[in-house]
């Protein structure tokens, strides 16, 4: 797996999620390491959260991120 984007809070994390899903990439989400959580609600640490995706579908899902970005 790899780590293809650092997202805000679990909000974006989410959404990011399901516009990879929408193009049937597998993708989970995880709190960045070493991440603090903020006012102790899980997902809005203040080093975001981390998605990941299989290693083959990497390249593909940042083009899509990018696509959907701009």
């Amino acid at each position: 797996m790899l780590r293809i984007y650092n997202a805000l809070n679990v909000i974006e994390a989410g959404l990011i999620i399901a516009v990879l899903k929408e193009h049937d990439i597998s993708a989970y989400w995880q709190n960045a390491a070493g991440n603090v959580i903020a006012h102790e609600i899980h997902g809005f640490g203040i080093y975001g959260i981390d998605i990941y995706v299989d290693d083959e579908n990497a390249e593909i899902a940042k083009e899509i991120l990018n696509l959907a970005i701009e």
